[in-house]
């Protein structure tokens, strides 16, 4: 007996997918532009000192950790966005693995264009990269349990143990 819902569940799922598609592409746009402004701007010669004093008011951090924490967080929840929702932990492991390489360049990269490379300014990439994975998949499964509670069907949906 067919009570009528089937099209109207199938047509929400397909929204959703779709949905879930553009997000993915926004994400993944964006985090390509940010890739490259960030690598740009972590190559530019000198870094205004009272950018760096801005910031030293906000923050309990030198002021330059403060933005390797801040720029690399953007970066790891962008990426988590784009690349990592949904995905098994090895494939979160490799993205930060390959984020965490992509981190080490850029700043050892740093003394081409004069401007200094940092064992710690790395570690602070590292740290922001990891907070920036860890927001972006917590958002996710977050967001996959409220559809679940609210009776959505969701294209991630385990069979229960």
């Amino acid at each position: 007996m067919h009570d009528g819902t089937a099209p109207l569940e199938a047509t929400h799922g397909a929204a959703r997918s779709r949905a879930g598609r553009v997000v993915r592409g926004a994400a993944n746009a964006c985090f390509w532009a940010y890739l490259v402004a960030l690598t740009v701007a972590t190559h530019v010669p000198r870094v205004d000192p009272a950018y760096l004093e801005t910031v030293g008011r906000v923050s309990p951090l030198e002021p330059d950790k403060t933005l390797h924490l801040v720029a690399y967080g953007i970066l790891g929840l962008l990426a988590g966005v784009a690349f990592a929702l949904g995905r098994p932990v090895d494939g979160v492991i490799r993205l930060f693995v390959g984020l965490a390489c992509w981190a080490f360049l850029d700043e050892f990269t740093q003394p081409l264009f004069g401007r200094n490379a940092d064992l710690l300014d790395w570690c602070h990439d590292l740290a922001g990269l990891f907070v920036g994975l860890a927001v972006a998949l917590a958002a996710g499964r977050w967001c996959t349990t409220l559809r679940r509670t609210a009776g959505a069907p969701t294209a991630t949906a385990r069979p229960a143990l």
